[in-house]
């Protein structure tokens, strides 16, 4: 067997020019960051170069050095232009020196070598065992496909300088040579090569001993043939590629002569392998003519050198089969000479014999490294982030379209088959069952749920806590109010000698942030109200759907045989429920398959490899949601065609079934517990979103009421401290009647500035840096976070300065400005579903 040469290389240095292409694109940190990847690859291109060994694990660190290639290839611009690396290697050859400034030259060599390395592997394996013959076969098709994939790479990323090597003469010569070595093995392993020192031993006819063999493996001669000829013939491809012009002075003069033999070899054997078929069928003219061609083929002339050249081994198996051919072919001749008088055809006049190809080129597998093992995933340029996000937010609209497509189209059928009261309409319409299954589990639904008096319990226990917090919003605007009269007062009693900051000045802020929890109060209060209203208006309904099944068939209107014509629509209309059932299923599955697209969708890396414009990358990625795209679009025409045929149908069923007063009665009551039970079911959903086990409605009210609580605390602080400065400038008066008391300059008050709009989240206190006089005693409930504004000692200025970490006094902190939008999103809701 043969095996490709590896290309051999210099040491390189990858260290010191990616390094400072981080530190130039990337950050210091970064290359701190990647040192130890940076020394991986450096180490790795160390162990390619050095390696020697004809083992699978030289294989696989060609393997991890190539995976690694590629992921340096997206990130570091490795040419003359930028990054310059100069990659220096030998052809296999006649070992001549090519550099190059490129990672597709470092790539394509390092792929050669991944090629050549599964050629060593095969050649080296022991073809004495089936074991080995099948390893063997396997990595001299991996070698193959390997060449193949060199070549398409070489096709994709011209060399500026080609080793013959890299030729595509050379490529070519070496896929046909190792297919050829491939099937050689097949043939060997279905023990059609057969020992012939054993064979010579045989005293049987040869022809004998082929039918023995051949029954033996379960493979017919016939089959045989096909597959040494297929052998021969990849061997002949290979000989002309190694023998044209431009490989004849490279390639090992061995060679095309070791070609030559094992493809005379070959094509004898399948000659002779159909002679035994011939025999079969009594055909013995054409068996001697194929023995002949056999005994030809062995003994022509042009083999006398090539078998020379070849090594002894297959010198002396290919005598020994000579021999066996001659021998088999004076048997036959013989035998048609003395018994059978055959007409023997001339060699022109036999037909090509077909062939049969058991091996193929095999892919060397998925060479990219996974992201997970990726060392520099986190070197992505900050224009790659921007142009993937670019992509991102337009696949996010397409994605968010579709979606909204599929909604809509489910809310409409929904609502259409609830008007026309379906699929309860036709349930048991053809039995004496006064209630329908459907009717029958949603009673049971409501029983299980509480009935009406459930709701009616999440209810007020929703105006319960909407009380509360009014109530305390009330007495956090009470203790303001109560703090400017006492203010109003003492002034007006001091007149000018009170000239502290007036409190409706300082609490401006303070009002305007009450204001708005009092609003989005309101708000809240507004959705309650046209929740109640909902349920008032069904609240019949859920009575009914709420009793035992007993009470409701009390109720319920007879079923009433229906006419023969009312069959043809009621059968209808079930097959075209059907449909529609496996319509939404279908749409379900293409809306999860498309956010699992979209989800495992990242042009990340295509980006930083692709020569392309970005936006011309955006337009080709955003073409793998088509298919999906075509199949919702049919799937929704679908939906629109079945609901128009439910209609007409329904309203012939309706027109029959309504001749009856009774059947009228009946539709009617089963069309008002059916909106009764979406009204129980929404009903239910909406307050346990407020009250329910999700504690999302009790979750809204308590975070509610924290911002209440904690407004009022602020409240009540301000006005402790006021209370605390109007005590000691009534300290001063009296000590100092007959010079005016000074009080901290009104800039020196802090402001409050309240936001639009509050979170649900339990709120944290600001912290502030005052300045407080020791001994200052608070009230309990004043808060844990420092003196408030106005409070100050008469020997000392108050000094109003907030820390440098902290907003302003009474400023939120920034999770405030995220909105408290609960109360309107509850409002629209509740107004949607009054609808």
């Amino acid at each position: 067997m043969l095996s490709i040469p590896l290309k051999t290389t210099n040491k390189v240095d990858f260290l010191q020019p990616l390094q400072q292409f981080i530190v130039r694109s990337f950050s210091k940190e970064q290359l701190q960051q990647h040192e130890e990847a940076l020394n991986h690859l450096h180490q790795l291109r160390e162990d390619v170069r050095t390696v020697t060994d004809k083992s699978e694990h030289t294989r696989d660190v060609f393997c991890r050095y190539y995976g690694l290639l590629e992921t340096v290839e997206k990130r570091f611009p490795i040419n003359e232009e930028n990054i310059k690396i100069n990659f220096v290697w030998f052809d296999c050859l006649k070992r001549k020196k090519i550099a190059q400034y490129s990672i597709h030259y470092e790539k394509a060599c390092i792929l050669f070598n991944i090629a050549a390395i599964s050629s060593q592997i095969a050649e080296v394996q022991n073809r004495t065992t089936p074991e080995g013959l099948k390893k063997a076969s396997h990595f001299f098709q991996l070698a193959a496909g390997t060449f193949e994939q060199l070549r398409s790479y070489l096709e994709e990323h011209p060399q500026q300088a080609v080793p013959v090597d890299f030729s595509a003469d050379y490529l070519n010569m070496a896929i046909n040579l190792m297919l050829a070595q491939a099937q050689e093995c097949f043939c060997e392993k279905v023990q059609y090569l057969f020992c012939f020192s054993r064979l010579a031993a045989q005293p049987l006819n040869n022809r004998v001993v082929m039918v023995v063999q051949a029954a033996k493996d379960n493979i017919s001669p016939m089959v045989m043939a096909m597959l040494t000829a297929q052998a021969a013939d990849y061997y002949d491809l290979a000989r002309a590629l190694m023998i044209a012009v431009s490989l004849s002075s490279y390639v090992d003069a061995v060679w095309p002569q070791y070609a030559q033999v094992k493809s005379a070899y070959f094509k004898a054997s399948a000659n002779h392998s159909t002679a035994t078929v011939l025999h079969s069928k009594d055909q013995y003219g054409d068996e001697v003519a194929r023995l002949q061609m056999a005994a030809n083929i062995l003994a022509s002339g042009d083999l006398y050198w090539p078998l020379r050249a070849v090594a002894t081994e297959v010198q002396d198996w290919f005598n020994r089969f000579k021999e066996v051919v001659a021998k088999a072919k004076g048997t036959a001749e013989k035998e048609n000479d003395t018994i059978y008088h055959e007409r023997v055809p001339s060699q022109e006049q036999l037909v090509k014999l077909p062939q049969k190809a058991m091996v193929k080129s095999l892919p060397p597998g998925d060479l990219t490294l996974k992201s997970d093992k990726d060392p520099f995933s986190s070197l992505v340029p900050f224009h790659i982030l921007q142009s993937a996000s670019v992509y991102n937010e337009k696949k996010a609209g397409l994605v968010r379209e579709e979606l909204k497509q599929i909604r809509e189209h489910s809310d409409f059928a929904k609502g259409s088959l609830s008007s026309m009261n379906l699929p309860a309409s036709i349930e048991g319409s053809g039995d004496k069952d006064p209630l329908p299954p459907s009717l029958r589990e949603k009673s049971r639904t409501v029983r299980q749920e509480g009935g009406p008096e459930g709701i009616e319990e999440l209810v007020n226990t929703l105006n319960k806590l909407a009380d509360e917090a009014r109530i305390s919003l009330d007495k956090a605007f009470q203790v303001l109010d109560e703090e400017e009269e006492d203010d109003k007062q003492i002034r007006a009693q001091h007149m000018g000698r009170w000239n502290r900051p007036p409190s409706h000045a300082l609490t401006a802020g303070l009002r305007q942030e009450g204001a708005k929890l009092r609003s989005n109060l309101e708000h809240a209060q507004k959705s309650d109200s046209f929740v109640l209203q909902k349920f008032d208006a069904h609240r019949p309904g859920m009575e009914g759907l709420a009793m035992t099944e007993a009470e409701l068939q009390s109720v319920m209107p007879a079923v009433e045989e229906l006419p023969p014509e009312a069959d043809e629509p009621v059968e209808a209309l079930k097959e075209s429920l059907g449909y529609l059932d496996s319509c939404i299923a279908q749409r379900n599955t293409l809306e999860a398959q498309l956010k699992q697209t979209s989800e495992n969708d990242d042009v990340t890396g295509l980006l930083l490899t692709t020569p392309y414009p970005h936006e011309v990358i955006f337009a080709q990625e955003l073409r793998k949601y088509e298919p999906i795209q075509a199949k919702i679009k049919d799937n929704l025409a679908e939906q629109s065609r079945l609901l128009d045929t439910i209609s007409n149908e329904n309203t012939r069923f309706v027109t029959i079934k309504s001749r009856s007063e009774q059947s009228r009665r009946r539709l009617d009551l089963l069309a008002q517990l059916d909106k009764a039970y979406e009204a129980f079911v929404e009903l239910r959903g909406n307050l346990r979103t407020y009250v329910g086990c999700a504690s999302e409605g009790i979750e809204f009210y308590s975070n509610f009421d924290d911002v209440v609580s904690s407004f009022r605390t602020k409240c009540k602080d301000f006005v402790f401290a006021r209370g605390q400065e109007k005590k000691d400038l009534l300290t001063q008066l009296q000590s100092s009647s007959s010079r005016p008391v000074q009080s901290s300059p009104s800039h020196n008050y802090p402001t409050t500035s309240a936001p639009a709009a509050y979170p649900t989240a339990q709120l944290q206190q600001p912290t502030f840096g005052y300045q407080i006089a020791p001994g200052l005693v608070r009230p309990p409930g004043a808060g844990d976070y420092g003196p408030m504004p106005g409070a100050w000692q008469p020997h000392m200025t108050p000094v109003y300065q907030a820390s440098p970490q902290q907003p302003a006094a009474y400023q939120q902190p920034p999770a405030y400005q995220q909105g408290y939008s609960a109360p309107q999103q509850r409002q629209q809701g509740s107004e949607r579903s009054c609808e």
